[in-house]
């Protein structure tokens, strides 16, 4: 429920229901990535499973483990069916687009693994560069645009280069998410002080 609510925050108008019950499903496919991510991957598992998705291979998954196997078919399922309607619509292929940007935001998520697994601190500037992609705005802006606007070549290409407006808000949602985050778990650190 709570992420249809995002979606019709998105676009509340009549002519987005299509939008709105695919950014759901975008939102729901985003948390099981994330959790596998920051919770169930290995760190051998999740290079295995970063290049399933950048490499947009789906031979390729006999190497991964059963519930990745299921995450990955998620994302390719939801991906190539967003595709079929696009191409049925309006005769272009979003599919690199989309491979494009999950092969993103999948590196931005193993760059993290790796930094909690190491134990690494990176410093701002590298925390910053890599968490405005892992903060999946830029992917749920680009997919809830491709599905309910009328797309062009140009604006496909243009895309998964991330224009500044993506950048930006995907910076600001970052520092918010942060903040709130940081808010949190301050107020727990002083309740349990006592």
């Amino acid at each position: 429920m709570e992420n249809y609510l995002w979606a019709i925050g998105m676009g509340f108008e009549p002519q987005f229901g299509y939008m709105r019950r695919m950014d759901t499903k975008l939102h729901q496919i985003l948390t099981a990535v994330d959790d596998v991510y920051d919770i169930y991957g290995t760190l051998d598992e999740l290079e295995l499973f970063t290049d399933v998705i950048r490499r947009w291979d789906i031979d390729a998954i006999e190497q991964l483990p059963d519930y990745m196997k299921m995450v990955f078919f998620s994302v390719y399922h939801a991906v190539n069916g967003t595709a079929f309607t696009a191409l049925k619509e309006q005769g272009l292929n979003i599919i690199p687009c989309l491979k494009k940007v999950w092969g993103a935001l999948s590196k931005s998520y193993h760059i993290e693994a790796k930094w909690f697994y190491n134990g690494y601190k990176p410093t701002l500037a590298e925390y910053l560069k890599n968490g405005w992609v892992s903060v999946t705005l830029p992917i749920i802006l680009i997919s809830a645009y491709l599905v309910s606007s009328p797309l062009s070549k140009e604006v496909l290409e243009s895309l998964p280069e991330y224009p500044d407006f993506i950048r930006h808000a995907s910076m600001i949602i970052r520092m918010v998410d942060d903040i709130r985050t940081s808010a949190v778990w301050n107020l727990i650190d002083l309740l349990l002080s006592y």
